[in-house]
């Protein structure tokens, strides 16, 4: 190869990665791409291929396809981050966690190396299925964890396809897209190593009374089956004389692992397709009758305590409105922190007395997000002052709200906590004055008169096991509050509100999200959407349910999925180390 080609190609292989996160960026972006979530791995493994002989550049290979992925899908933190801290420091928030997130794909593409010694076509197959869905759920972890960019959220347009999340959970969903891709790359590869065993372009040489005949090619189909060869006649070296046409000889074990490859595949999809409509929807006869407000108050708004009475007010003359509209009501529910910091501190028993009596004259309970303060004895025997993000439930004829309460648990980093504070104080003089938050203890179920709901906070909905343990305590109907006017307008808001959906069908329960700025959105049990208001308007919505449920093996077993699939990480990369062993050491 003459030394501009070689050049080329070795720049070529390098973009490889960078393919892959384009592809990736790209089923985010739209519904209809969100297709390309299918083949969006392809050029990573075709990169992982031709650097078979390096782990270091398979490792930082798929961390640099990460970096430029995460880059553009975690963009919008840094319009949250920056209501709150300078901009550099938005932007060092947003590297980090791009470039944490990213390590995950680079310990992905450093398993795959280990793993594509393995020469066979089956084992492969399972075990880079595993490491990327075992990789994903690793990501999730810490405190920059995080699910966004997860491979099966490309699919949240193809509700069919979706009904699989309710037996496996995510996980499944992520395992069977990469499965799919893994084996189109598998038999691509057994093809090419064929050939080059081969020869592209062999032809068989047969003697026919006494002349010598060259017969056709094999067919293209053919050459994914490693060593098959046609013979007509009399035949040559390595083979039985066949006589009668055309036979075969192929090695079985690589025909069988294709075959029983294919057959997973279709077992795990067709058994999340179709196993899920097993399970009966249960409904009460009673619907129950819930008004959710978008108040669509801008960002700097919410932060201006001088603000905090005219932004509350807004929402009780919605819900007001809302009862006049919809009457009788069960429930009117309001987003994240409506009953802010400023409010509670400077018109406290105002607000207080002006939702018991909202309640009350409309003989409705209401559901809202309030920053929560109280005293606690600390352990040198002093009063420790806790503020939680949390969900409130007021109920009519009744003075106090206090009694029910839910404490967000998983806080948001640099938002409502900062991490290590000292050493990141010496980038400069921070504010961390909102970012004093203390995580709840424990889920909390509201019970209304003939209904039992649950509820979570804005970014707990990124993950699978709040809800889930929100709907063991016998919740039927799962509410997400937010604030997303942090993002403004950017790709956040449907980003949020895209994992509702993911969340109703795991749990089996209808899931409603409501937002200050949108995505006010709900969704059935089925992953259906059932109402929704357009983003950054004012808006009330009727949600008339009859609280749909249905059991789902995720809700029984929760993770059970990734249990195998770190076994057949184990299995699959076992026998790849001992043929890299060898390939190191000469012996084979």
């Amino acid at each position: 190869m003459k030394p501009g080609n070689r050049k080329r190609n070795k720049y070529s292989c390098a973009a490889l990665p960078l393919l892959t996160a384009f592809l990736l960026i790209l089923s985010f972006s739209a519904p209809q791409r969100g297709a390309l979530g299918w083949i969006c791995l392809l050029p990573l493994f075709f990169y992982l291929y031709n650097m078979d002989s390096s782990w270091q550049k398979c490792f930082w290979g798929g961390t640099a396809g990460g970096v430029v992925f995460f880059l553009h899908h975690y963009a919008y933190m840094a319009l949250s981050i920056s209501f709150l801290y300078p901009r550099y420091f938005s932007i060092m928030v947003v590297f980090a966690t791009a470039l944490y997130s990213a390590l995950f794909w680079g310990l992905f593409s450093l398993a795959a190396f280990f793993i594509l010694q393995n020469k066979r076509i089956l084992l492969p197959t399972l075990g880079l299925s595993s490491a990327w869905i075992l990789g994903e759920f690793l990501r999730s972890w810490g405190f920059l964890g995080h699910t966004g960019g997860f491979l099966g959220y490309t699919q949240a347009h193809f509700p069919l396809l979706l009904q699989c999340i309710s037996l496996y959970g995510y996980w499944g969903l992520s395992f069977i897209m990469v499965f799919a891709q893994a084996l189109l790359f598998l038999l691509w590869r057994s093809r090419r190593e064929n050939d080059r065993r081969e020869g592209k372009q062999r032809e068989i040489v047969l003697q026919e009374s006494g002349q010598q005949e060259y017969i056709r090619r094999e067919s293209s189909w053919v050459k994914y089956f490693p060593r098959v060869i046609f013979l007509q006649g009399n035949i040559r070296r390595g083979s039985v004389l066949q006589d009668g046409g055309p036979r075969i000889r192929c090695n079985h074990k690589h025909v069988r692992e294709i075959f029983v490859s294919l057959l997973i595949f279709l077992a795990l999809l067709g058994g999340g397709l179709y196993l899920p409509s097993l399970f009966p929807v249960e409904k009460y006869k009673k619907p129950l009758r819930v008004a959710l407000i978008q108040g669509n108050i801008p960002q700097e708004d919410i932060l201006d305590p001088a603000l905090s009475l005219q932004n509350f007010q807004k929402y009780l003359a919605f819900s007001r409105r809302a009862h006049a509209l919809h009457a009788p009501l069960d429930l009117i529910v309001w987003p994240e922190t409506v009953f802010s910091a400023g409010l509670g501190k400077n018109h406290y028993s105002t607000a207080v007395n002006e939702i018991a009596a909202l309640a009350t004259e409309t003989d409705t309970s209401i559901l809202f997000g309030a920053v929560y303060e109280e005293q606690k004895e600390g352990a040198a025997g002093n009063n420790e002052r806790h503020i939680y993000n949390s969900i409130l439930l007021q109920k009519s004829g009744k003075n106090s709200w206090e009694e029910e309460r839910y404490d967000k648990i998983k806080l948001v980093p640099f938002a409502e906590y900062l991490p290590y504070p000292d050493l990141l104080q010496s980038f400069g003089n921070l504010n961390i004055s909102l970012g004093a938050y203390t995580p709840g203890s424990s889920v909390q179920r509201f019970d209304l008169e003939d209904y039992s709901i649950g509820g979570i906070v804005c970014f707990e909905s990124y993950f699978a096991q709040p809800a889930r343990n929100i709907v063991q305590k016998g919740s039927r109907h799962l509410f997400i509050l937010t604030n997303d006017a942090w993002f403004l307008d950017s790709d956040g808001l449907a980003q949020h509100a895209r994992v509702a959906k993911f969340r109703a069908l795991e749990t089996g329960i209808g899931v409603t999200q409501v937002a200050n700025t949108g995505h006010t959105v709900s969704y059935d049990p089925l992953g259906r959407e059932i109402v929704t208001l357009p983003i950054l308007q004012e808006g009330i919505v009727l949600l008339e349910t009859e609280m749909p449920r249905r059991q789902t093996l995720y809700r029984l077993g929760g993770n059970y999925f990734l249990y195998p699939c770190l076994l057949l990480l184990v299995a699959a990369c076992r026998p790849s180390s001992k043929a890299l062993k060898r390939k190191i050491t000469g012996g084979g």
